[in-house]
């Protein structure tokens, strides 16, 4: 067996392939629509977001700018305390980032889970009428 023929195999769809029979064929001169679609759970930024983005950029640099400036200074001087306040300030960072992605982690959690649990209840509700109808029949 050939390597080029092992390793290029294509599957082409079957006539059975129910996509086929009920998907969408475009016809000559049909209607193109002219708009994009979106993913499930895309959101464009809003006016608001945008001054997050602004205010939580100018926070931490705020906060990063002075610590940055002590440090450079500190390395100029090149002492014992240069270095316990540098691994200070990175060890504290890496805790800061550690419950922040921690807090963060499981308040996604939690929304994700009352998410799934009001889809539960919304599909429940969907099939109850879906039985009421049939029952009615």
């Amino acid at each position: 067996m050939e390597l080029s023929n092992r390793y290029h195999i294509v599957d082409h769809p079957s006539m059975d392939d129910p996509m086929l029979d009920e998907g969408y064929t475009r016809k000559f001169g049909a209607y193109k629509p002219k708009f994009q679609g979106s993913l499930p759970g895309y959101y464009p930024f809003e006016f608001k977001d945008y001054i997050y983005v602004i205010l939580f950029t100018l926070v931490t640099c705020g906060a990063c700018l002075p610590i940055w400036y002590g440090l450079v200074e500190g390395a100029k001087a090149n002492s014992m305390q240069f270095s316990i306040i540098s691994a200070v300030i990175f060890f504290g960072f890496y805790f800061v980032q550690a419950l922040a992605t921690y807090y963060g982690g499981r308040l996604k959690k939690v929304v994700e889970n009352k998410m799934i649990q009001d889809k539960l209840i919304e599909m429940e509700k969907k099939e109850a009428e879906k039985q009421k109808l049939l029952a009615a029949i």
